[in-house]
């Protein structure tokens, strides 16, 4: 998501941002998920998701069950050189479903 230079501060990344968390709550996803550059890292801090270090690799905690249906499987998703996952778990932590983290 990218928000042009010339709207930049006036809420229009952020409410994206909770439309997107609100909406994956709503049909049941349980985590969010996003590579983002060094420079906006405090923009997604702030919208409650979970920003790792630099290059830091994602991890699953099991099989991913995809919304299309079936389920990619589990392990360790690479970072691409220079950037920053964020992100946030959703709905009920103790429903044994899997979770990305950053581990």
């Amino acid at each position: 998501m990218a928000v042009d230079e010339g709207v930049a501060g006036r809420g229009l990344g952020r409410n994206l941002a909770q439309l997107i968390v609100q909406h994956g709550s709503s049909i049941g996803v349980t985590s969010l998920y996003g590579l983002c550059y060094p420079s906006v890292t405090e923009f997604w801090a702030k919208q409650g998701f979970t920003v790792g270090k630099l290059e830091q690799d994602l991890e699953s905690t099991g099989p991913i069950e995809l919304l299309a249906g079936g389920q990619a499987p589990g392990g360790t998703f690479d970072c691409e050189p220079g950037n920053h996952f964020f992100v946030m778990s959703l709905g009920d932590l103790a429903d044994g479903r899997s979770r990305l983290t950053l581990e």
